[in-house]
């Protein structure tokens, strides 16, 4: 994912300073046993309440499963990605429905082969965690303190792309869908050309590095260059893998698409068009190849408009592709 720095214009007006409210719901400690593999720990919620869920132990790996009243898995969580441990960690999770909550304690040993010989103290910390709203490109100054978790929600719709940055910090972000899903399978300082797949409210997850007095956090439209008729060059710079642009379609017309690479050996490549008017995602054109000299595909587009184009290159020194990209009209 390629750094992506913010720039506000001085002409900008900010809203209020916000700070967010982190509610402790639960703050607790257990230990499991061969005799004990296992250990359930429940809390109460509210509709619509976002918790987050931490389980932290020095003795062995964590595997937590948080279920509803009826047993039934609403979310789990086995390494915390975030930081690259073994302890557990559950975000931005809105609850369903009032009531009571079960948090499934377990070794990742045990969940996956029954293993029971783990054992050791475990800590569980259940927080409620206030979403402040965003506006796409409307600035936000927040206050942040180092080892906290911010959540902040914005409105997406279909097939937009998105940037996400804060400025003044350092941070770590995340993003989650609608359903509470990732939809980023790994943090980052900042996030560019981030594609929403449904319409709704997408939650952004921020934890810094050190306390932040003014931090700036916007969520803006990306600006996702064009691929024109005839000739284009893409450049790799060997550490970016994946590029966006957008082109111009007509319904019914083939467009005859070449490639030639500038590396001949070792080189993967592939291109994807899809049509982002509906729900779902649909290609209407893609090209894949490896070790090539040239490669050519074909099209015929079934909507008119502007669509995205995915370009991927899987080569870890700089290299470029010659794209040309030639409407068949009969």
């Amino acid at each position: 994912m390629r750094t992506f720095f913010l720039t506000l214009m001085s002409i900008v007006l900010f809203s209020a300073v916000a700070i967010a409210q982190t509610t402790v719901m639960l703050s607790t400690s257990d230990e499991l046993s061969p005799t004990r593999p296992s250990v359930d720990v429940t809390f109460e919620g509210e509709q619509g309440q976002m918790v987050d869920i931490a389980v932290t132990s020095d003795g062995f790996d964590t595997y937590i499963r948080l279920l509803d009243e009826a047993g039934v898995e609403l979310s789990y969580s086995d390494d915390d990605y975030y930081t690259g441990e073994t302890n557990s960690r559950i975000r931005a999770f809105r609850l369903p429905y009032t009531g009571a909550y079960t948090l499934s304690v377990t070794s990742s040993g045990y969940y996956y082969y029954e293993d029971e010989t783990a054992s050791g103290l475990f800590n569980v910390q259940v927080n409620s965690v206030e979403a402040i709203t965003l506006l796409v490109d409307q600035p936000r100054k927040v206050v942040m303190t180092a080892g906290e978790t911010y959540a902040f929600v914005f409105e997406a719709v279909y097939g937009g792309f998105y940037d996400i940055a804060v400025e003044n910090g350092t941070v770590q972000i995340g993003v989650y869908d609608p359903d509470g899903y990732d939809a980023l399978y790994d943090t980052y300082p900042t996030v560019e050309q981030f594609q929403s797949f449904y319409d709704g409210e997408y939650t952004i997850i921020v934890e810094p590095d050190s306390d932040i007095a003014t931090a700036v956090i916007q969520v803006s439209t990306s600006v996702l260059p064009t691929l024109n008729l005839g000739s284009n060059t893409i450049s790799f710079d060997g550490e970016t893998f994946e590029k966006l642009y957008v082109m111009q379609v007509e319904e019914g017309i083939t467009y005859q698409i070449s490639v030639i690479p500038s590396i001949k050996q070792g080189f993967d490549f592939s291109m994807d068009i899809s049509d982002n008017s509906t729900a779902g995602y649909v290609t209407i054109g893609s090209l894949s190849v490896s070790n090539f000299t040239m490669a050519e595909a074909s099209f015929t587009s079934s909507i008119s408009g502007e669509v995205p184009v995915r370009v991927q290159s899987y080569y870890w020194e700089p290299s470029q592709v010659k794209l040309t990209i030639e409407a068949q009209v009969e």
